[in-house]
């Protein structure tokens, strides 16, 4: 019995250990996959629901923002931030409007928390023509040279590239928020009543 009960302990682990809770970006591994909030307890339907409400709250046009969905597995949205994407040139900062997609899938107990897509917005110049932009380090493994055009040697990231941070705490951030409503934590907004 003893061997069985450490058995499952170990198995749970090695599942457990595989799916990452937060975004990270690092010289070894480049952008985190995905992510796995667990919900022990609750049904993919639930979970679904309640991912639809967290939608609705935390998006202006709710509406606008699902591309798709599938009921209770499955809904694909688009995003926009106007200040995660950043680059400082000669002590000026010049924010540039970032699209991401992000895709949702449900199983009993757990939601898939999957970045699909990063674009960036760059102004017209007269000697850029400008328009939106893939940031194909956010759904790729990095090679070598890549890595090392990203980040430092002491693993740092270089001054073109610092923005990864921030858009790595916008996504953290998302999740915590959407980890917290799926808790039913979530504070009301009519309570300011």
């Amino acid at each position: 019995m003893e061997k069985i009960i450490l058995g499952l302990v170990f198995m749970l682990s090695v599942v457990s250990f595989g799916q990452e809770k937060e975004f990270s970006f690092t010289k070894e591994k480049g952008f985190t996959e995905y992510v796995v909030i667990d919900k022990i307890g609750q049904t993919d339907k639930e979970l679904y629901q309640k991912a639809l409400g967290w939608i609705n709250e935390t998006y202006k046009n709710p509406e606008k923002v699902i591309l798709a969905k599938n009921d209770n597995s499955y809904i694909r949205i688009e995003g926009m931030d106007s200040n995660i994407s950043w680059m400082k040139v000669m002590g000026m900062t010049t924010y540039y409007s970032t699209k991401y997609e992000i895709e949702f899938y449900f199983k009993d107990g757990k939601v898939k928390f999957d970045i699909t897509s990063v674009n960036t917005y760059t102004e017209a110049t007269k000697y850029a023509s400008g328009g939106w932009s893939k940031r194909h380090y956010y759904s790729m493994p990095l090679d070598e040279r890549t890595s090392d055009l990203i980040f430092k040697e002491d693993g740092t990231f270089r001054n073109n590239y610092r923005d990864i941070q921030t858009n790595v705490e916008y996504y953290n951030g998302l999740v915590k928020s959407m980890d917290i409503y799926l808790r039913g934590e979530a504070k009301s907004q009519a309570s300011n009543w």
